[in-house]
């Protein structure tokens, strides 16, 4: 099977790289420039696609966007958030429309950011619950609007807070607790939906297999505390826990605008997957921990 990947340079892109390749399936990138990686040419500013792409692919795995975490947000960066996204999927569906041979699929990817942003509520959301009023859950809306005008059968997931051995968020948290400094943030009772790498992936593939349609939360099945998750990762580490927990007012001063997100989470059920019959392997926390760290040796 031919597997077309926006965002294929990115954490996830590259670990579904790793992951269809290794099933035999081949696997090329849209992307402005050229990679180690079989690659089409697009460019989203300048509205331009590769229409072969879309022809040579039987499936599209659609990750593109600005990273969330990758700047401050001014006022210009979260226009560029917004943009990449929307323009991004405009051009893809563009591409599509025009191309003779249509993919079989589009699966592409969201957040969890689409329900809001609590600071310990623990209302369970599911895939019917109405979005939030805030500027991610805004943003996962537009996007998600302009993903599904997409004229082939078109699957989303809202993506949880992703662990993995090579980056993203567990990675930052390692580092302060080894060295002695680790520490929960805000009041670490939020709640923090997340999701073990290699299930995610196989999340993909799974909707893939069985040519499934619509909108799947991809969290794992046991939403944790900040606080325990903290706590979890410093157990397996064998340090201490010791410092107070970092005061919002101190993140803002380091993160801006993003610390209120830091501070806050969405308690995210998985349940559409689990009536599908779609088996996670890292169902708890101390399980996925373990497994991760473990990465990083």
């Amino acid at each position: 099977m031919n597997i077309l990947i926006t965002g294929g340079s990115g954490l996830l892109g590259k670990s579904l790289t790793q992951f269809f390749e290794n099933k035999g399936d081949t696997v090329a990138w849209l992307s402005r420039s050229k990679n180690k990686q079989q690659t089409f040419y697009w460019n989203v500013e300048k509205f331009t696609i590769d229409t072969e792409a879309i022809e040579w692919a039987d499936v599209i795995i659609h990750l593109a966007g600005a990273s969330i975490a990758g700047k401050r947000w001014t006022k210009a960066y979260k226009q560029e958030l917004i943009a990449s996204r929307i323009q991004g999927t405009n051009l893809l569906n563009t591409g599509i429309d025009k191309a003779i041979k249509k993919p079989q699929q589009l699966i592409a990817a969201s957040a969890i950011g689409y329900y809001g942003a609590y600071f310990d509520d623990v209302s369970l959301f599911d895939e019917t619950d109405k979005p939030g009023t805030d500027f991610l859950a805004e943003l996962c809306v537009k996007w998600e609007e302009e993903i599904l005008k997409s004229t082939i059968p078109t699957a989303i997931i809202r993506i949880g807070i992703v662990l993995s051995p090579d980056g993203g968020a567990l990675k930052e948290m390692i580092t302060p607790i080894k060295f002695g400094i680790g520490s929960a943030l805000g009041s670490g009772n939020q709640i923090v939906s997340w999701i073990h790498i290699s299930d995610l992936v196989a999340i993909f593939s799974f909707l893939l297999e069985n040519n499934l349609e619509g909108i799947f939360n991809g969290v794992a099945n046991q939403p944790v505390t900040n606080n325990m998750l903290t706590g979890e990762i410093a157990k397996v580490l064998k340090r201490p826990l010791f410092m107070p927990n970092v005061p919002p007012f101190v993140l803002k001063i380091v993160v801006g605008e993003m610390a209120y997100y830091v501070v806050t989470g969405a308690n995210i059920s998985n349940g559409k997957l689990l009536q599908k019959r779609f088996k996670f392997e890292y169902e708890t926390i101390n399980r996925a921990v373990n497994n991760l760290i473990n990465g990083f040796s």
